[in-house]
């Protein structure tokens, strides 16, 4: 059958189970493929009546019978279900790669049903799905989820994911994929939600099955005909992007302003495709096999935006995020884009609702308080908030999932302090911010208690957040800044775990001199040999040095001077360094140093941990490298 795989595959994702369906050229001709399999699979399987969030609604993935062929812009994916906006049949559809590479895979239509009861991803190749682990990418957000499952199951495949948004059940939650020369976003309807509430992080798709069509040559020879009035016809789209439709649309009275109060501005080529072109332009991107690159990449290079590279805004989300918000900065609508992108949200839906909510705030029906934050017309910082907050927390409370590992008095402690990525955008130690949560918080648990080489005294266990709502009077200082916190603390962190571990030291080799000045061998005792002595004594020169280093640091860091390279070499040195006189004074023990009943049994390990804790030996001589 030409233009078709002829199979259909329906996961499971509560039980893991799947069956694939063959079908023929009548279904194929009756519905088409796309939007038309989807729309039946959907009037079929789903029961009349239940919630968009039932584990019995489904989510369908669909492609055509010209999916994969020459005919420009065919990498179009089809993804409907129960959308949780109306509780209707809903579709959205997005272009980059993904829909040629499920096509590859033989199966016309993925159907997903059921909820997984943990974060799983859907990994569909020829041969059928297999459910991966997702804990750990839980509350990611989209890009660095699709590069972490590319990273782990090829470059050749593909991914479509869900942000924090739809994790949240937010009911504009967006779809989100990237590929290398396009991303692409199944917006509309709320979808993402929907496998949110499966606990399906993401659909991975791979293959090698190549789509077959009954006169491929004619089929070619059709394109290149067109190709020239294709070209013309769609100039301004690969020069400009859809942006460019924002000048015609306002000059025939139809660009919506101040939640379309107005219809026209003469300023609205602010945010025009030429003013983008000329300003923010990176680079043209396009979907697969599609000559029209009617996508961009722009950069910001200044202002308070400076250093954002995303993808262009198209002319849905110009409108939602400026003049409907009465707006007209052009980089705030490239960080807006980015915003929405990667906590998975639909950028028209959000833009148009922050525009009513600002228009009731004017009207006196609603209050800042009842919003959550100051906002008003063209305020996009606060409109860039309000995107957080409508992704990762309800009004006054953030909301905190994922898990710790490693935590001092995890399991016993009345009142626990979390760092939590709030700033999804942000990279590396940006956007990481402190709350105290006490352990009787709804969601909030230990898990376990773990089990230690050393420091059997201290518990420690793994901690796990599930929807645990936070006050907002909970957040430690500034938002975004606990990582700068965590650190001014860390230099007293390390200076403490050095002292402790040079007591520990002191005390083993003071055991270990009385040890072998009374334990006799080869016909006297032990500190009678030249070799045993002496290495005890130069330990003991390592610990008197070490000691006065770790002073030093110290009186550095009371002083109020910038220590960092100074307690990075202390934590290097003297980590190691007690290692060693740990490992000689067992060593001198013999037999009774590995015995557990032994105290310098129990120093060996617990010493461990002093190039390990507080950042390991290796992380602090860089530290050092950097500051040299």
């Amino acid at each position: 059958m030409f233009g078709y795989g002829g199979r259909i595959l329906t996961v499971d994702v509560t039980s893991g189970d799947q069956r694939v369906e063959e079908f023929d050229a009548g279904f194929a001709r009756a519905y088409l493929g796309g939007n038309g399999f989807a729309a039946k699979l959907c009037y079929d399987r789903i029961p009349p009546g239940i919630d968009a969030f039932d584990p019995r609604n489904l989510v369908v993935f669909g492609t055509g019978p010209i999916t994969d062929s020459v005919i420009p812009g065919n990498n179009r994916n089809c993804v409907a279900g129960k959308s949780p906006l109306n509780d209707l049949f809903f579709d959205s559809t997005f272009g980059g790669r993904f829909a040629g590479t499920q096509r590859h895979t033989g199966f016309d239509a993925i159907v997903i049903t059921g909820a997984a009861a943990e974060p799983v991803y859907v990994l569909v190749d020829e041969q059928g799905a297999r459910l991966q682990p997702a804990r750990d990418l839980w509350g990611k957000p989209t890009l660095q989820t699709a590069r972490a499952i590319l990273d782990r199951e090829g470059w050749e495949s593909d991914v479509v994911s869900i942000g924090p948004a739809g994790e949240r059940r937010a009911r504009i939650a967006a779809l989100a994929h990237y590929w290398k020369n396009r991303e692409a976003f199944g917006a509309r309807g709320g979808l993402a939600a929907v496998l949110g509430s499966k606990n399906v992080k993401a659909v991975v798709v791979r293959g090698g099955q190549k789509a077959q069509f009954a006169r491929p040559d004619d089929l070619k020879a059709l394109v290149n005909e067109t190709r020239e009035a294709l070209k013309k016809g769609t100039y301004n789209l690969h020069v400009y992007g859809t942006p460019n439709l924002v000048k015609g649309i306002n000059a025939i009275g139809g660009l919506g302003f101040f939640n379309n109060r107005l219809e026209h501005s003469p300023d609205a080529e602010q945010v025009g495709g030429e003013r983008y072109k000329l300003e923010f332009h990176k680079k043209d991107t396009t979907c697969n096999k599609c000559p029209v690159a009617c996508g961009k990449t722009f950069e910001v290079k200044a202002g308070e935006y400076a250093g954002t590279v995303w993808k262009m805004p198209e002319y849905e989300t110009i409108y939602a995020f400026g003049p409907m918000l009465g707006n007209l900065d052009p980089a705030s609508l490239i960080k807006a884009e980015e915003l929405c992108d990667q906590l998975g949200l639909d950028t028209i839906s959000m833009g148009v609702t922050i525009a009513f909510v600002l228009e009731c705030l004017e009207r006196g029906f609603l209050t800042e308080r009842e919003v959550g934050v100051p906002v008003g017309w063209g305020n996009h910082q606060a409109v860039h908030r309000l995107v957080e907050m409508t992704a990762r927390r309800d009004g006054e409370e953030y909301v905190l999932n994922g898990t710790k590992m490693f935590i001092t008095n995890g399991s016993i402690a009345d009142l626990v302090f979390i760092a939590a990525r709030t700033d999804s955008t942000a990279k590396g130690s940006r956007g990481i911010s402190i709350f105290a949560v006490e352990k009787d918080t709804p969601g909030f648990k230990a898990s376990r208690a773990l089990e230690k080489m050393g420091w059997h005294s201290s518990n420690t266990a793994e901690l796990v957040l599930e929807d645990v709502r936070v006050p907002h009077e909970n957040l430690i200082g500034e938002e975004n800044q606990g990582f700068y916190y965590i650190m001014s603390n860390f230099q007293n962190e390390r200076l403490a775990i050095m002292g402790q571990a040079l007591g520990e030291a002191q005390r083993a080799l003071e055991l270990t001199v009385d040890h072998v000045k009374n334990r006799s061998a080869f016909g006297g005792p032990l500190w009678n040999k030249q070799t045993i002595r002496q290495r005890l004594a130069l330990r003991q020169a390592e610990i008197d040095a070490g000691r006065q280093l770790t002073y030093h640091a110290a009186w550095l860091t009371e002083q109020g001077e910038d220590a960092v390279r100074e307690v990075s070499e202390v934590k290097a040195l003297v980590g190691e360094m007690v290692n060693r006189v740990l490992y000689d004074c067992v060593q001198f023990h013999g037999g009774m140093g590995f015995i557990a009943e032994t105290a310098v049994e129990r120093l060996y390990r617990d010493v461990r941990i002093a190039s390990i804790g507080g950042g390991a030996t290796e992380v602090m001589l860089d530290e050092v490298a950097k500051r040299l």
